[in-house]
């Protein structure tokens, strides 16, 4: 595959992934940190007569669709060789299939815990910081 090929593919990456995919209007980390200490919460109590679908439904929609998104990234980006550099390993986490989605619920409520000053910044953005940090590329 040519180098610009190569360019537009990674391109179309990092515009696919500055789009929020669950709501049309964009939503910050103080939002989808509260919505996913709910899902904990609710998860680890069992008290789910209380539990806020419709927040626990954005968190997991942003985890798991994330998780699903990077992998077809990744292995797109793998298969047009395009990987092999240290821009698109610092974008894009490698989070291995066993990982369950609650568990990266956890991993992105404990960044964002960890990183009050970027509650400000956009969900989806945070949610990429999180998964990068805990599952970077080899």
């Amino acid at each position: 595959m040519g180098v610009e090929m190569r360019r537009t593919l990674i391109f179309f990456l990092v515009i696919l992934f500055s789009l929020n995919p669950v709501l049309a209007e964009r939503g910050d980390g103080n939002k989808l940190l509260e919505q996913c200490k709910g899902v904990i919460r609710t998860i680890d109590t069992n008290d789910y007569a209380n539990a806020d679908q419709f927040g626990s439904g954005i968190c997991f929609g942003y985890v798991n669709g994330s998780r699903g998104a990077y992998g077809i990234s990744v292995g797109a980006l793998k298969y047009a060789g395009a990987y092999d550099n240290e821009v698109t390993k610092f974008l894009f986490p490698c989070i291995p299939g066993e990982v369950q989605v609650i568990q990266l619920a956890r991993i992105l409520v404990k960044y964002l815990e960890s990183h009050p000053e970027e509650l400000h910044e956009q969900d989806s953005f945070l949610v990429g910081k999180a998964f990068v940090k805990a599952f970077p590329c080899e």
